[in-house]
């Protein structure tokens, strides 16, 4: 976690300058999670039907949405700006997960799909304050590595991706379970 957060500061030290340029350009964060919304849409649209597609909405998609993030916290971020970017990335990621249920069509890819819905559910609950492990950025990183057309061996790689997810959630579902046990001694 520590290191998210140190990764989170240094992307908003090096990309200060463009979040006061885009604020100065009257382009807010909601704006820029509007547009991160539209190009995860595509991207998981265009995902194993069209490889440089998929590639270009996917990193259009993760720019827009580191961003967002720089500009929010140099405007002031807002409780609802940060509802919509969870909701938005957890809206790609979900549909990424289904287009990897109807590629694979696996059972087990509806079950990382259930879990995925579950820590969602939990995390909300809980008003965002659960822990939860996000996983949509690496997900789409490894699905632009691994899905290039002459890559060998690619179906595995899916399928290996696919069931990281999953193993992911459920750990995340284990941190969830501790910190509400946690905070149910606490009361």
């Amino acid at each position: 976690m520590k290191s998210i957060l140190k990764l989170r500061e240094y992307r908003s030290k090096k990309l200060h300058k463009v979040g006061k340029l885009l604020l100065k350009a009257h382009i807010s964060a909601n704006q820029l999670t509007s547009y991160s919304l539209i190009a995860g849409l595509l991207a998981a649209y265009f995902l194993f039907d069209n490889y440089w597609l998929f590639v270009l909405f996917a990193l259009l998609h993760l720019l827009f949405d580191g961003v967002d993030g720089v500009v929010a916290r140099i405007s002031g971020p807002t409780k609802w700006g940060a509802y919509f970017d969870f909701c938005t990335d957890r809206i790609v990621e979900f549909l990424v997960l289904i287009k990897l249920i109807l590629f694979l069509n696996g059972y087990y890819a509806y079950f990382v799909l259930g879990l995925f819905c579950l820590t969602t559910v939990v995390h909300l609950i809980y008003k965002t304050a659960a822990p939860l492990i996000i996983i949509r950025t690496i997900t789409l990183i490894l699905l632009m590595i691994f899905t290039y057309p002459a890559l060998p061996y690619s179906l595995l790689l899916v399928n290996l991706i696919c069931l990281t997810a999953g193993i992911t959630y459920v750990y995340s579902l284990v941190k969830q379970g501790q910190w509400i046990i946690k905070k149910l001694k606490k009361n």
